[in-house]
């Protein structure tokens, strides 16, 4: 685990999955789907004849449904075929060699001897293993203990953890290998106290068909309030926010941070975030730095060697600047050089989405045919007027009729509903201005 954290560490931002080797339990929580819990568990324990890191190689179930789930385990473990690897027939093939398979055969045995229970399996001829099923193992047996590396897989004695009813938290991760358990089951009974076990490197969780990873694995993500003069926007959006902290991440979020776009510190919780008071606290917590302008001095200054800031820098004209960073030890990804696929630079590239209102279908058609993507055209009528007026940041009023008054498209009531910071520019003016509230100014 520690090569695997190592090698983590050094990909930086990069997300990597690592097969470290493992002895992994799956647990089945008594909410659990018992026969998808049956079948993952018969999948993960055979597929590649047992013989990759990831598979199941013990059971932990939870009391009440343990019996239920060994009559479903042993019933499909019965009908897995196996035989001639070349046989398209067949789910298993043998092993890697013979003595690979003497091996699992000798470990079996020995877990018997010591008060295994075999339910099935245990067959052996030359390199071909049958698929095995062990029931009352202890975490003493070698068998549950080392990673055999093989189609076997084991169910541990019912024990719990006080209190929980659940399968006692250390038999998950006991033995030197026990990186990945899986955890089958609905409910949340349980999960966060087992997946934030410090020995585990990363956990299945299935159920709602996530992924969880655990440890080095979850980022902690802070979002400062902007500090730079008359700059408004923030890191991070709620809904960003919310991409992130679904599977996992922590975000932090500094009070107030996203007043000047009218995202409430209320909307960031909602969203799964934590509010924190200081920005100084922030930057000593957060793992990464989410921005959208430079780092001020006093930023620069809270900056850590390891810790990930994204954010625009524009380095070229301030050379006092990026001697601070180099000097931070931080690892510094600006926007502006992120380089997509085909060479461009996706993130320098225009953020505003503009929306035509007109009344001509003609003179929509004109535009969509000369702007393409570049802008979305809309019917003018009352309904689209104020959607768009309601969602917009900047409205511009630009309606022409030859010889009359421009009329009063947009009302008091609705400039009224705009959001906070919003603006809007009158180009019809000089007709009369087309926002009821709009007057002539020098």
């Amino acid at each position: 685990m520690a090569i695997g954290k190592y090698i983590a560490a050094k990909a930086v931002y990069k997300r990597q999955i690592l097969e470290l080797g493992g002895n992994d339990p799956i647990i089945v929580l008594d909410d659990a789907d018992l026969d998808e819990a049956a079948a993952l568990a018969v999948s993960g324990s055979y597929k590649n004849s047992g013989q990759r890191c990831t598979a199941i190689k013990r059971m932990l179930v939870q009391r009440s449904v343990a019996d239920r789930f060994v009559e479903l385990l042993v019933d499909k473990t019965r009908s897995v075929k196996y035989g001639d690897p070349f046989d398209p027939a067949m789910d298993m093939g043998t092993v890697i060699d013979e003595p690979a398979a003497q091996r699992f055969e000798a470990v079996v045995g020995e877990a018997i001897a010591q008060g295994a229970r075999l339910l099935h399996g245990n067959l052996r001829r030359g390199a071909l293993y049958s698929p095995t099923v062990l029931d009352q193992v202890r975490p003493d047996m070698r068998v549950v203990a080392e990673e055999t590396f093989g189609p076997r897989v084991a169910r541990g004695q019912r024990q719990r953890a006080r209190g929980s009813g659940l399968p006692a938290r250390d038999d998950a991760v006991r033995g030197h290998q026990g990186l990945g358990p899986g955890l089958q089951g609905r409910g949340a009974r349980g999960d966060e106290e087992l997946l934030q076990h410090q020995d585990l490197f990363a956990a299945m969780v299935s159920g709602d068909h996530r992924i969880l990873e655990t440890g080095d694995a979850f980022m902690l993500i802070g979002v400062p309030k902007e500090i730079k003069n008359h700059e408004y926007r923030v890191g991070l959006t709620p809904s960003s926010v919310r991409e992130l902290t679904a599977p996992g991440h922590q975000v932090l979020v500094e009070r107030n941070a996203g007043a000047g776009i009218g995202a409430a510190d209320a909307e960031y919780e909602q969203a799964g975030a934590t509010i924190v008071a200081v920005a100084a606290e922030l930057f000593a917590r957060a793992e990464m730095i989410v921005k959208v302008k430079e780092p001020q001095a006093i930023e620069r200054s809270r900056l850590r060697p390891g810790q990930l800031l994204f954010t625009y820098l524009h380095l070229a004209p301030d050379p006092q600047q990026c001697r601070e960073l180099v000097e931070s030890g931080a690892v510094c990804i600006a926007y502006e050089t992120v380089t997509g696929h085909g060479g461009g630079l996706p993130l320098l590239a225009p953020m505003s989405e503009v929306v035509v209102i007109d009344r001509s279908v003609d003179a929509l058609r004109r535009m969509d045919r000369l702007l393409g993507a570049r802008v979305a055209t809309v019917f003018s009528n009352r309904d689209n007027v104020e959607q768009q007026v309601l969602s917009a940041d900047v409205v511009i009023g630009g309606v022409l009729i030859p010889g009359a008054a421009a009329p009063k498209l947009v009302s008091r009531d609705l400039l009224s509903r705009m959001k906070p910071g919003s603006v809007v520019v009158d180009v019809a003016i000089d007709q009369g201005g087309c926002f009821e509230t709009a007057r002539p100014t020098t």
